[in-house]
């Protein structure tokens, strides 16, 4: 038995000297363009996701925030915090977008995997190592909840009515090409390209 212990704590020690040297070592690239192994995703991803349900376990969701939803106020604050990375509706990705790794989520589908609280608590709070800021130092819960009210819209909202919001709302700051433009790219594109066909 002894022994049996000493093995364990000696394999443990060698382990730990070998994950040392690799860290030390620096061959490990931490840079955004590829991929991470399969190992490494599986451990960041299973993380984040235990640690988001964890902290988000607790928060107490706000009676009637989706009800009494302003839309366009919503929408102007999904605009400005989360348009930049995530890309809706067919719009082309912005610069920003396209340098991320991982790659910012579709906002349509997040609600089908995320609830309420934990949309939050991301929103609020941002995930590290990904590009996701905290949003909640420089805006107040209320605006927050209105931006995760929005998110958990989309996946009802049709592009139509998204393009109606985007034309609508007052001038705001975005490094993405809206989803209104991408569509008319992508009709004067295709007319183009019918134009080249044609003998």
């Amino acid at each position: 038995m002894r022994n049996f212990i000493l093995g364990i704590i000696f394999t443990l020690i060698i382990v730990l000297a070998a994950s040392i040297f690799f860290i030390g070592s620096g061959k490990y690239s931490v840079s955004a363009v590829g991929e991470d192994n399969f190992l490494v995703h599986k451990i960041v991803m299973t993380t984040s996701q235990r640690s988001i349900a964890h902290h988000a376990r607790n928060i107490q969701v706000p009676a009637g925030y989706r009800e009494n939803l302003n839309k366009m106020e919503a929408f102007r604050g999904y605009r400005a915090m989360c348009s930049s990375c995530h890309t809706t509706f067919g719009a082309r990705p912005s610069s920003v977008a396209q340098g991320l790794n991982p790659p910012a989520p579709d906002l349509r589908e997040s609600p089908q995997y995320l609830n309420s609280a934990e949309l939050f608590w991301i929103v609020k709070h941002g995930i590290r190592m990904t590009g996701m800021p905290a949003w909640g130092i420089t805006h107040s819960d209320a605006e927050l909840w209105k931006v995760v009210a929005f998110i958990e819209m989309l996946p009802e909202m049709s592009a139509d009515e998204y393009i109606r919001l985007e034309e609508t709302a007052p001038a705001g700051h975005s490094h993405t090409k809206t989803a209104h433009e991408a569509h008319e790219n992508h009709d004067h594109d295709n007319a183009a390209h019918e134009a080249h066909e044609k003998p």
